[in-house]
């Protein structure tokens, strides 16, 4: 009888070994093993040396069980191969904190397959686990946690997910991208901007950078042209956040080399928006399938400087604007054209028609009740 014997080398040393036994056993044998064509050798060297940071050879031994003496010895060079991603998610989070998130696995993946799920994850340093044993039809969640440090970090792991407890074969590999962000909390009004500046510090060299926000339409940045990042010197950047729902959005900022194509910083915007004071009520209705309804409302200059106002609306793709600013005098009244759209279906909504001030400081509010409805 015999028994097997597994010894793990790095992969310098099982290159060197796996070299040497391939062209004495291609010389011996002509051509069995790796060495016995030039050709072959040579794509083989170049192949290893292109992966030598991923590889690594093991020796197994066949010994006898008497006398322990070597029957047979075989090299087995292994070649890591990149994971096929299933799925990728990227998130974002505040630094100094814990991450928390369970991804709820879709049930197209459970069909066929085992009611023991496990899961491992690239990074030891990050926990996660899952329901091992659920139900026919029952959901599957996977639970992650990862301590996060001081931005700007960008975290990139794997999570395997498993059906058999010997681990064998995974069948469903997610890419995690966690980018943890200062966290910056800002107080506005619902249709409102409000501002604030960033204070952004230069590294060891100069760059070219490039401020880019994820919701351009609703945030504004000075500067917003690439510009240079003097090494060690401070840079001001000021927002402008104007929220047109009521709650809490979460936004970012990204700071870009633009040459590098590198992230150099960047915030994460966690903004708590409310409600205007509303000035005055109305109520509309408007048949489903017309051409729609028009309204003017009246609105007086309360101050005795002449002064421009601008219109904005929550909701523009129900209502449009005849015109989008009124230049009053001191006293003048001045009328506000809108023009309502035609809907498909039967609705009842809330609109805000916003009056600001040139530094769209919310001056007044009309709430107007639209009901869209057969007529």
């Amino acid at each position: 009888m015999s028994f097997v014997e597994f010894k793990n080398d790095n992969h310098e040393i099982g290159d060197k070994n796996c070299g040497q036994n391939g062209e004495q056993n291609g010389g011996q044998n002509g051509g069995k093993y790796a060495g016995g064509n030039d050709n072959n050798l040579s794509e083989r060297k170049k192949r290893r040396i292109e992966n030598e940071s991923s590889s690594r050879t093991i020796e197994v031994y066949f010994r006898c069980c008497r006398e322990l003496k070597i029957v047979s010895a075989l090299n087995l060079l292994v070649e890591q191969q990149p994971h096929v991603v299933d799925q990728t998610f990227r998130v974002m989070h505040p630094e100094q904190s814990f991450f928390k998130k369970t991804f709820r696995l879709p049930r197209s993946l459970l069909i066929g397959t085992s009611r023991n799920m496990y899961v491992r994850s690239s990074d030891p340093n990050i926990i996660c686990h899952c329901n091992s044993s659920v139900d026919l039809g029952e959901d599957v969640d996977v639970f992650v946690k990862v301590a996060c440090g001081q931005a700007p970090q960008l975290k990139i792991f794997f999570l395997a997910l498993y059906n058999d407890a010997y681990l064998s074969r995974p069948f469903n590999i997610w890419r995690v991208e966690l980018k943890v962000m200062e966290k910056i909390d800002v107080a506005a009004i619902q249709g409102q901007t409000s501002r604030f500046a960033l204070m952004l510090r230069g590294g060891l060299s100069s760059r070219l950078v490039r401020c880019y926000p994820s919701h351009p339409d609703l945030m504004s940045l000075s500067p917003d042209e690439p510009f240079m990042l003097l090494a060690g010197n401070l840079q001001q950047i000021n927002v402008g956040v104007r929220p047109l729902k009521v709650g809490v959005a979460t936004m970012s900022i990204n700071v870009v080399d633009v040459e590098a194509h590198q992230l150099v910083n960047g915030w994460m915007i966690q903004v708590v928006s409310r409600e205007p004071i509303i000035s005055k009520h109305f109520e509309m209705t408007i048949p489903i399938g017309g051409a729609g309804e028009s309204k003017r409302i009246s609105f007086t200059n309360p101050y005795g400087v002449r002064k421009t106002f601008f219109l904005r609306t929550t909701r523009p793709d129900l209502i449009r604007f005849k015109q989008h600013q009124l230049n009053l005098d001191p006293g003048q009244q001045g009328q506000i054209g809108l023009k309502f759209l035609s809907a498909r279906k039967r609705f009842k909504t809330k609109i805000l028609v916003l009056i600001n001030d040139e530094d769209d400081k919310n001056e007044e509010t009309f709430a107007i009740t639209v009901e869209y409805r057969y007529v």
